[in-house]
């Protein structure tokens, strides 16, 4: 769970990574799945706040604690065009309002709200063997200007009884990072302090 442990107003957070430990709470999950005309699945999907109390054992923090996460929305769907070689088209988005979420330990923790967006598609071949193509666009909730992009690639198959899934995960993100050399340099000015960065991983 990222918390931030520095920063002001009108300059980049720096987060740390907690991990917590004897925390516990409830939530609830409600899905809803509409097909129109055969070929189109329209589907709906809440899930409720949740609440976390106790003693936490965190990395960061260490006593009583109450964290309650926020409640999300998503609405999907799915198109089959007619087609003898079967393929399948799919959008979903997933609304989260990581502004609502409150820890009894840190007063100010500064999330932006979320929508993430999904895109794929499922081709089967006329031995059936699938190939499946993803994207995905995942703003972060500890800054607006931090956005991962995902690219998926994929295929499966049957050995014996047993189905195999294969998928490759190509991931660029945009991030903001303190600059180590501000002011080292004649071309850069001292008051630059923060580069926005780009990394891939594969």
């Amino acid at each position: 769970v990222p918390f931030p442990s520095g920063g002001a107003t009108g300059t980049p957070y720096i987060y740390s990574q907690e991990t917590i430990n004897g925390l516990s709470g409830t939530n609830v999950t409600a899905g809803l799945s509409y097909y129109v005309r055969n070929r189109i699945n329209i589907s709906f999907n809440y899930k409720t706040e949740m609440k976390l109390s106790g003693t936490s054992a965190g990395s960061v923090y260490t006593g009583a604690r109450d964290i309650k996460y926020p409640s999300s929305t998503g609405i999907g769907i799915k198109y089959q065009p007619e087609n003898v070689i079967p393929a399948v088209l799919s959008f979903d988005a997933v609304s989260t309002a990581w502004s609502k979420l409150t820890d009894t330990a840190f007063s100010d923790t500064r999330l932006q709200d979320t929508i993430e967006y999904h895109i794929g598609i499922e081709h089967r071949f006329d031995k059936g063997m699938p190939v499946r193509l993803g994207f995905a666009y995942v703003p972060h909730y500890t800054d607006a200007e931090v956005r991962d992009s995902y690219l998926t690639l994929g295929t499966g198959f049957d050995v014996s009884k047993v189905n195999v899934d294969l998928g490759l995960v190509f991931r660029k993100s945009n991030y903001t990072v303190k600059d180590v050399f501000a002011g080292s340099h004649a071309s850069k000015p001292a008051t630059v302090t923060y580069d926005t960065v780009i990394d891939s991983t594969f």
